[in-house]
């Protein structure tokens, strides 16, 4: 319940390229970040690589973020109510098609049905 900002970081001995990461949150609901930005040190500089708002609080987010070469990153929550923690965060050198069937579920999730529950959210 400290002030923010929170963050984690990754850092790699030597640059990684890569264009996906893979981020995972203890729960779905109040236990993922909702709003969080992606950043990588590039040229002794944090840049904001993504911006997400993750409004559905989605457990597991596949994030397609552009090419880059770092050996820095680190997701930053600015949300003074962070509640839940990160369990996990991978980043890949994805193919093409992969950042396209990404983008384009990205783009198709924001569009659900509310009232769509998953299997153990049924009442």
């Amino acid at each position: 319940m400290q002030k923010g900002p929170h963050w984690i970081e990754l850092n790699w001995s030597s640059p990684r390229e890569f264009n996906m990461i893979y981020i995972t949150f203890q729960n779905r609901g109040k236990l993922a970040w909702r709003n969080f930005c992606v950043e990588g040190k590039i040229n002794d500089t944090w840049q904001i690589l993504r911006i997400v708002d993750n409004y559905d609080e989605f457990r597991r987010l596949v994030l397609p973020i552009g090419y880059i070469k770092t050996d820095k990153i680190r997701i930053v929550s600015h949300d003074p109510h962070v509640r839940g923690g990160i369990c996990e965060i991978r980043v890949y050198n994805e193919p093409q098609h992969e950042l396209d069937i990404a983008s384009r579920v990205y783009k198709t999730i924001r569009k659900a049905d509310p009232n769509v529950l998953l299997p153990w959210e049924e009442e």
